[in-house]
């Protein structure tokens, strides 16, 4: 009976929240997200197609959107404080899969698992991947991180600009 439960739970109503279109759909993920989530702030956006799973795992602020076909995975604990914009088809994931132990096929390995912390604002652009399976990651506050980047380790330096795979620091933002 679990097994039904949990693949009509992650193959229906994963779908049906994040595929519905429109401010219908908008709304609905909001409503999912501020019932199952830790906590969710005000002005709380997600976007068609953006996938949560283990929501009640996860913090979010004020001021937070979530662009198209994005994926929140906090398998582990995952804070995203206020005034954050994440971009479209980006992956946001708190788990790994295990692999250091070659005397096991990588899929029966347990998981990794680490927090993840997005400080306050933070721009995640398209496609960019974060995972803190096998470390604890945290991006500071004012960090820009470019399109495709791969995010696998601490982004210390505040109001900075990150880019790459993986992603290394690029320069400070500024007035200019």
């Amino acid at each position: 009976m679990k097994h039904i439960f949990v693949w009509v739970y992650s193959k229906i109503i994963i779908d049906i929240i994040a595929y519905t279109p429109t401010i219908v759909g908008d709304l609905l993920r909001k409503i999912y997200i501020k019932i199952l989530s830790k906590s969710c702030g005000d002005n709380f956006v997600a976007h068609t197609g953006v996938q949560f799973f283990y929501p009640w795992r996860l913090s979010i602020g004020n001021n937070v959107s979530i662009s198209r076909f994005t994926i929140v995975n906090s398998h582990s604990e995952l804070i995203i404080k206020d005034n954050v914009m994440i971009g479209p088809n980006c992956n946001i994931m708190t788990a790994n899969h295990g692999f250091k132990d070659i005397s096991i096929p990588i899929n029966v390995q347990l998981f990794t698992s680490n927090k993840l912390t997005i400080n306050e604002d933070v721009w995640i652009g398209n496609g960019v991947v974060i995972n803190s399976g096998s470390k604890e990651i945290n991006i500071a506050k004012g960090i820009i991180i470019a399109s495709n980047s791969v995010v696998n380790k601490f982004l210390d330096k505040e109001y900075s600009i990150y880019g790459g795979v993986p992603a290394r620091f690029i320069k400070y933002r500024n007035n200019e």
